[in-house]
């Protein structure tokens, strides 16, 4: 029973660990392949996103922030023109606008007493723009008389 029992239990240890490394490997080679797919896929999903990304030239905050000014300047540009120019189309309008505001109960409410005199005078100037005869030099002087009692009234509890 000694040396072929041996050498048989040996070959059987060797033919099982050989059958192993076999097994080894091909799981390896699976993997390496598996690998390897994935880094395909990997690339060329990475190389779809740089190619989306050509459709989009402005990728720096920087670039984009000039872009923006460069699509918005020509608007800006209208506004001014338009109503911040005195012989723009809607000059008036915008005058006559803030005028309006020192009839606002709600706006005169916000006002101190300094705001009256730098604030509501200023509009109260503003209502020749409205070119209604009888907005007179004697009606604006009046009218900034009464601006004190104008924005203490609008701060009464009216409830």
């Amino acid at each position: 029973m000694g040396k072929p029992f041996l050498r048989n239990a040996l070959e059987t240890l060797l033919d099982e660990l050989l059958e192993k490394i076999v097994e080894a490997k091909l799981e390896q080679r699976t993997a390496k392949a598996a690998e390897k797919k994935v880094k395909d896929e990997s690339d060329e999903v990475h190389a779809s996103f740089e190619k989306w990304k050509e459709q989009f030239p402005h990728r720096t905050p920087d670039s984009l922030r000039a872009h923006g000014k460069s699509i918005l300047q020509p608007a800006g540009d209208y506004y001014k023109k338009l109503f911040l120019e005195e012989d723009g189309d809607c000059y008036n309008i915008r005058k006559m606008s803030e005028a309006c505001l020192m009839f606002d109960p709600i706006e005169l409410c916000k006002l101190s007493e300094a705001d009256i005199v730098s604030v509501n005078h200023y509009r109260a100037d503003q209502l020749e723009h409205f070119r209604y005869r009888h907005f007179t030099d004697k009606f604006i002087k009046t009218l900034k008389k009464e601006m004190t009692a104008l924005v203490k009234e609008a701060k009464r509890d009216h409830d």
